[in-house]
């Protein structure tokens, strides 16, 4: 099966990788933790403890620091405009539940059944597990900037792999795969030496090339299964993150719920750019501080990666889960060129990880209007923004894409 090979993007890695250490934020004054429309169980002027539950739910949502319910009223949030969000006013003292740290013996672990390491990942915020074939850790971190997982990789492979096995346990799967781009070749080696030593035999370490993009599903079914154009849980496979699998370990070993993550602080703007541990809540303004702040005023904000990420209006929004960088970039980075004529190139074709015809697409939503962009299976686009990316008239493709896609 051929793979669409992507594009090769320029990293911008180097540099915030000359600062190998990741650093602990400080507490800050103040932490907004997302509940959307989860099941509050605090209520303003509530003293509540560093990890106590403050939703019921699928995935429970748990305090960051100590302190004090100020407010629960709607936020900003990085992704989804507003929400409702439980302000806590930190009492300084981080104090935490009485669980949190005490460490099980290997021998509790291994006497675990599924179900308990099942309960452990959903009520520590962590994953809802089901049953599966096979886990893949997602491992590739191919947009530019983000070094996040490739630090935390470095520092933690241990955690991580028995993070692994604890999923390989829960989820019954017959085996587990690190993804590992090629550029990333110190993580492979690494987890490669530590299965050697520990004798690991269920999980396997997968190449992937270096190119954007790596880690969606599709390609990552497509590469390790050879299962063209199937989602993970079609395929029998079931994706996780890095930090999933070391905040799982920590959750089992430690009874730690998932509390904070690293991420990637960078941009033409930051002071100090690094890797820092950033608990949920926190604010892209509080980060950035803790990072030096600005050399300049930034033309944009953007949480995770450029390709993909979301541009943000504001610094006041929280770190979540699903923060791996929060990027800030100068207006010469961020110049927004007119869109010229369509030269009719054909350069989107190629680079398309899902094989969309996008010229097409964009012929018939700009040029043609008898020639229905349905039948190029917009449908199909995984969002990866490389058609966009490599077009030399800068017209905006993935939105035209996405324009006719929500026409169906």
């Amino acid at each position: 099966m051929k793979i669409p090979s992507g594009i090769r993007l320029e990293g911008h890695k180097d540099y915030i990788l000359s600062e190998p250490r990741i650093r602990v934020c400080e507490t800050p004054k103040r932490i907004v933790i997302p509940v959307a429309s989860s099941e509050l169980i605090v209520s303003i002027g509530e003293n509540i403890l560093r990890g106590q539950k403050i939703t019921n739910g699928l995935l429970p949502l748990r305090a960051t620091t100590s302190g004090t319910v100020t407010a629960i009223e709607p936020r900003p949030h990085p992704q989804c405009g507003q929400v409702l969000a439980v302000d806590i006013e930190a009492d300084g003292k981080d104090a935490s539940i009485e669980d949190l740290g005490r460490e099980r013996s290997d021998s509790e672990i291994e006497s675990m059944l599924a179900d308990d390491l099942r309960y452990i990942a959903r009520e520590n915020g962590i994953a809802n597990l089901d049953s599966t074939d096979i886990v893949i850790i997602n491992g590739s971190e191919s947009e530019p900037y983000l070094t996040a997982d490739y630090l935390l990789m470095q520092h933690k492979p241990v955690e991580i792999l028995r993070g692994v096995e604890f999923l390989l346990r829960a989820s019954g799967a017959k085996e587990a795969v690190i993804a590992i781009s090629e550029d990333m070749r110190q993580c492979y080696e690494i987890f490669a030496s530590k299965m050697f030593t520990h004798k690991i035999q269920k999980i396997r370490l997968h190449w992937l090339k270096s190119t954007y993009p790596q880690g969606f599903d599709i390609q990552l079914t497509a590469q390790i299964l050879d299962k063209p154009r199937r989602l993970a849980q079609d395929a029998g496979a079931a994706i996780f993150s890095v930090p999933q699998a070391f905040a799982f370990f920590e959750a089992v070993k430690f009874r730690k719920p998932f509390l904070e993550r690293v991420v990637t602080v960078a941009g033409g703007c930051v002071m100090q750019p690094q890797n820092v541990w950033a608990r949920f809540g926190t604010s892209f303004k509080d980060v950035f501080e803790q990072c030096g702040n600005f050399l300049r005023f930034p033309s944009r904000v953007i949480m995770n990666g450029p390709m993909t990420g979301v541009a943000q209006d504001t610094l006041d929004v929280p770190v979540i889960p699903a923060t791996c960088g929060v990027l800030a970039f100068p207006k010469e980075e961020n110049i927004l060129e007119e869109a010229a004529p369509c030269i009719r190139c054909g350069e989107c074709i190629p680079v398309c990880p899902v094989s969309v015809n996008s010229a097409a697409i964009v012929e018939a939503v700009m040029n043609s209007p008898r020639i229905r962009a349905s039948s190029f299976h917009p449908e199909n686009c995984i969002e990866c923004g490389n058609c966009s990316y490599i077009c030399p008239s800068k017209i905006p493709v993935m939105d035209l894409v996405l324009g006719s896609r929500e026409a169906l």
